[in-house]
């Protein structure tokens, strides 16, 4: 989240190296000052437990927007590097 501009490339580079490594067919793509990574066959070995929670968790945030509540942001935060 929020990767500057002139890091952003160096970056997705970075990220790439690694899927291409394990053979991984994975996507990235930025969006507003974030840079997403994706990836059907990584989605697919979760198990389906997690893919529930997630699920949950997915369909809550988009009701708190619905509703107008604040959504936190969750990833990797470029300007402290936690995880949100």
């Amino acid at each position: 989240m929020g990767v500057p501009g002139e890091q952003l490339e160096p970056l997705r580079a970075a990220i790439r190296r690694r899927p291409r490594s394990l053979c991984v067919p994975f996507r990235t793509y930025p969006l507003g000052g974030d840079l997403h990574v994706v990836s059907g066959e990584l989605w697919d070995d979760i198990p389906e437990g997690r893919k529930a929670e997630i699920g949950a968790r997915t369909a809550a945030v988009i009701a708190d927007v619905i509703q107008g509540r604040p959504v936190p942001r969750r990833g990797i935060d470029w300007g402290t590097w936690g995880i949100l």
